[in-house]
């Protein structure tokens, strides 16, 4: 396999199917499921700021400068594509490239939310920022 950099790469890499519609189905319930797993920049800071018990902590002062008193996920996800990945691969994209990639019990499938829109997925970085098609 190809070293991956961009969600470009992903899509040569992995089968990829674009589903946008799931989450209307069966009452959202992929859209529940997605919740459940979806894990933020905010909403790791509110699990801090929760369940903190140091006095005076530096990381909660920070937090709450940067998030506000309570953090609140913004994400919004732009398309849903069901995914063929294995255990294994959902381990290892997630924790490498900070993907949600979850299993929907609904679907009896992975499914990919997707956050960014309407740029090429050739040039944006599976870390983030752009990747530079020169090199």
């Amino acid at each position: 396999m190809k070293e991956l950099k961009s969600w470009g790469d992903l899509a040569r890499n992995y089968s990829m199917v674009l589903f946008n519609n799931m989450i209307n189905l069966d009452d959202r319930e992929v859209f529940i499921e997605w919740s459940d797993n979806h894990q933020c920049e905010a909403q790791e800071a509110q699990d801090h700021l929760d369940f903190c018990k140091i006095e005076n902590c530096k990381k909660c002062k920070e937090i709450k400068e940067e998030f506000g008193e309570n953090p609140e996920c913004n994400c919004e996800v732009f398309q849903w594509f069901l995914i063929a990945v294995n255990d294994f691969d959902v381990e290892y994209l997630n924790k490498e490239f900070n993907l949600d990639i979850f299993y929907s019990d609904f679907l009896e499938a992975y499914v990919l939310p997707v956050y960014h829109f309407g740029t090429g997925w050739d040039i944006v970085g599976l870390k983030g920022g752009y990747i530079d098609e020169t090199n």
